[in-house]
């Protein structure tokens, strides 16, 4: 009698463990052929349909947005280092989640610290001062183990912030955009940029041509490159390069590849990848 104690505690425990890359609401990204436009000046994302898209924010009294990032758990977000650099340490960063809209509603929370790999990679970890509360519109998204299936030339993601809506604009958008991203060779993006991409942690997206397509903007920095695999999202990519100053924001961007960073995330959050 002694072990039924024990196990109930078990089941209950494994039940309560939160599930990541899930829709609570039923209100699915329409199909790609109907919504996937330009994301300057794009798709307004509907309530609920990406829970785990979350903005940063700098605040000296007032509230500055600064870029996107997406949620892995209740007490941890992750983006890249680049969309938060400007931070004037971690006491003037805050993050919202809960909302399509940066600038008001949801759980607006505190950052209590910034993890950044040794090896100076553009991604960050911040770690919550408290914990998100989950719900229809607050959800985690899932870290992939693999990626080879999405990461891929031919590939697609989807791809969501508040960037400009033009090379010209002087403002972010109040609403939070989506648009679908075609994936290329990182060749394509080793064209737009000073070096080399390194693609075991470095991939390549977007880009808008004359055949159509999605590409990303002014203050899309740490915005979240993501697929569904089943009824399950993974988070593939963040928005790093900046694609914008003296741009026509129609280039392919470089993304900071999740997938290459799964040991980071497991010793410093205790989160792992899955397949």
């Amino acid at each position: 009698m002694r072990f039924v104690p024990l196990l109930f505690v078990a089941i209950a425990t494994a039940a309560a463990v939160q599930k990541c890359g899930l829709v609570q609401t039923g209100k699915e990204v329409a199909n790609a052929v109907q919504r996937a436009k330009f994301l300057v000046g794009g798709t307004q994302a509907d309530y609920g349909t990406w829970p785990w898209t979350q903005s940063e924010h700098y605040w000296f009294g007032t509230c500055t947005y600064q870029g996107a990032g997406a949620i892995i758990d209740n007490n941890w977000v992750v983006t890249t280092y680049s969309a938060i650099s400007l931070a004037v340490g971690t006491t003037s960063l805050r993050v919202r989640a809960g909302t399509i809209t940066h600038d008001k509603n949801g759980q607006f929370v505190k950052v209590r610290e910034i993890k950044r790999p040794g090896d100076g990679s553009d991604i960050a970890l911040l770690h919550l001062d408290a914990p998100l509360i989950f719900g229809d519109f607050t959800q985690p998204i899932c870290l992939p183990s693999y990626d080879a299936d999405v990461v891929q030339a031919g590939g697609r993601g989807w791809f969501t912030s508040w960037g400009h809506s033009s090379p010209t604009s002087i403002t972010t958008e109040t609403y939070l955009q989506e648009g679908e991203l075609n994936i290329s060779d990182n060749s394509v993006c080793d064209e737009f940029i000073v070096g080399k991409t390194k693609p075991e942690t470095q991939l390549c997206a977007g880009g808008f041509y004359v055949t159509g397509g999605t590409a990303t903007c002014k203050y899309d920095m740490g915005g979240p490159l993501m697929q569904k695999r089943g009824d399950t999202w993974y988070l593939f990519g963040l928005s790093s390069t900046v694609n914008y100053e003296f741009s026509t924001c129609k280039q392919n961007t470089v993304f900071t590849r999740v997938e290459g960073f799964c040991d980071w995330f497991s010793t410093t959050t205790g989160i792992a990848c899955l397949n």
